[in-house]
């Protein structure tokens, strides 16, 4: 979509999406629909045999397709096969072959997550250098640190069932935001980007509060959020300000579903 792209579908062969539920919202809000309990079968080769113009799916079960349930994908020219994300360790390693135990990984070079685990086990090997060291740190710190790491390196558990919402006479009252983050996992932009310090995430584990006092709809969480889930409202001017993440021409008609 980025890139000018048209999504179709995505297929997903487990019964509900292995990735992080509000990037798979993100998706959802595109209308692209993902579909699970899904294989790929067989791609559809166009006449002169250089490239695709669909893909036979079919249910599946254990990863297994389940016969009479094939269905086409027609109008497409590309499959995009995910199977995961590895770390990317080759500079450790080599690091490690030259320089020994003085060689450090942290991010993507240990284990893929999102961003505020990479900050985490930067923190944390931070006091693993200082120890190496022998220099004095709060080792109190350190453990509330690792503990928050290993937090975060959960899978994202649902903690509330629908998103805060601003009583009717706060709505009048002023802008505000909805985050529509329902499940606890390590990302907290939005609790760094308010300049009102109305937006709280006390865990890796939590979701983020809002405070609706503090909250005056400045709206810079809403370009911060990764993950495109933080809505804003003006209701006194009908303005409804929502994360897109590619370009839109002014005054192009938008429709919601």
């Amino acid at each position: 979509m980025q890139a000018g792209g048209c999504v179709k579908a995505i297929i997903e062969a487990q019964p509900n999406e292995g990735g992080f539920p509000v990037q798979a919202n993100r998706i959802r809000r595109l209308g692209i629909p993902i579909m699970t309990s899904k294989i790929l079968l067989k791609a559809i080769p166009n006449k002169e045999n250089t490239g695709i113009t669909g893909a036979v799916i079919a249910d599946c079960k254990n990863f297994e397709p389940i016969p009479g349930t094939e269905k086409l994908i027609d109008g497409i020219d590309a499959i995009n096969i995910c199977t995961g994300l590895e770390s990317d360790d080759q500079l450790l390693i080599k690091g490690r072959e030259i320089f020994g135990r003085n060689v450090y990984g942290s991010g993507d070079a240990i284990r893929i997550g999102e961003g505020t685990s990479a900050v985490l086990k930067g923190k944390q090997v931070a006091f693993e250098i200082l120890d190496d060291l022998a220099e004095h740190f709060d080792y109190n710190e350190y453990l509330a640190i690792s503990k928050e790491y290993i937090d975060s390196q959960q899978h994202p558990v649902r903690v509330i069932e629908r998103a805060f919402d601003p009583t009717e006479e706060r709505i009048w009252q002023k802008p505000f935001v909805i985050i529509d983050c329902l499940y606890g996992f390590a990302c907290n932009p939005c609790e760094f980007s308010c300049p009102q310090g109305a937006i709280r995430k006390t865990s890796t584990s939590t979701v983020p509060t809002i405070d609706f006092e503090k909250c005056i709809g400045c709206m810079e969480c809403v370009y911060q959020c990764p993950g495109l889930a933080i809505f804003g409202y003006n209701i006194n001017k009908d303005w409804i300000f929502l994360p897109i993440e590619y370009d839109v021409d002014e005054g192009s008609d938008v429709f919601f579903s």
